[in-house]
């Protein structure tokens, strides 16, 4: 048996897709996805595309406030920062994505 989880998000996109290195890797892109919850409390994902198909829509259509939801594979990333406090990140490289049709703002 095959054993993989899968992350579902729906939030607001922070700022505008990155391609970190358009040259070597034009496929690549990411983006920050801010979810808040009931207590007012932010939750940031770090998203990533690597499929042409679904960065070909992010380039076009995915802008800073766009609602949208992804699904893929998380990755949690944890480390101690420079004030010594222990931080974590969550990254999802993204197999789907939805537009929703609105944006924040």
């Amino acid at each position: 048996m095959r054993e993989s989880a899968e992350i579902e998000i729906i939030g607001y996109v922070a700022a505008d897709p990155i391609m970190p290195s358009p040259e070597k890797y034009p496929d690549f892109i990411t983006f920050q996805i801010a979810i808040t919850n009931a207590n007012r409390d932010t939750i940031w994902f770090k998203c990533q595309v690597g499929s042409e198909g679904l960065a070909k829509v992010v380039r076009s259509y995915v802008k800073k406030g766009s609602s949208i939801l992804v699904k893929g594979y998380p990755k949690v990333n944890a480390y101690i920062a420079k004030d010594g406090t222990a931080k974590g990140s969550i990254e999802v490289n993204v197999n789907y994505l939805n537009l929703l049709g609105h944006s924040k703002g």
